[in-house]
């Protein structure tokens, strides 16, 4: 009997992948867990952004952040290295930063980079900001405005 070739071609995929997956338990060492990372604003117009990396490594007993100024991290610099799951970055000038993080357990090998995100810093213009210093003097010169005539008023009134 004579088993079909795309029988024993799935077979063989299937115990190559059942031993690539369960090698690293039967070894005692589970492979690395990889955080991933996440920003709560891909274009940043407020000045800060914060960076939040999770999973679900308890094992894990810090993590190291990198930043780049280009995709492929040909000179990342670390700015974070720590247990915190979580950073606030502020003082960027305007341009695109990259960032990746990755797990550091004690006595083990470090986990794989996460896949790089980037942010955009993009403040707002010089000129919104004189629109925005702008309303708010209305506003207050007018709410003085009134206050004074109210008093003003008031006093006419009494007397």
């Amino acid at each position: 009997m004579r088993i079909p070739t795309n029988v024993t071609a799935r077979l063989s995929l299937a115990l190559m992948a059942f031993f690539l997956i369960t090698l690293p338990i039967w070894a005692g060492k589970p492979p690395p867990f990889i955080p991933e990372l996440v920003s709560d604003s891909p274009t940043a117009s407020a000045g800060f952004y914060h960076l939040k990396w999770q999973g679900s490594d308890l094992s894990a007993l810090a993590y190291e952040l990198q930043e780049a100024n280009d995709m492929e991290f040909t000179q990342p610099t670390t700015i974070y290295r720590g247990p915190d799951q979580g950073t606030l970055i502020s003082g960027q000038n305007n341009g695109h930063y990259f960032y990746r993080v990755r797990t550091l357990k004690q006595g083990q090998s470090t986990s794989s980079w996460s896949s790089p995100l980037v942010v955009t810093v993009q403040h707002h213009s010089l000129a919104r900001a004189f629109a925005f210093f702008s309303a708010g003097a209305t506003v207050l010169f007018a709410t003085l405005a009134l206050i004074i005539s109210g008093a003003w008023r008031s006093q006419k009134e009494d007397s």
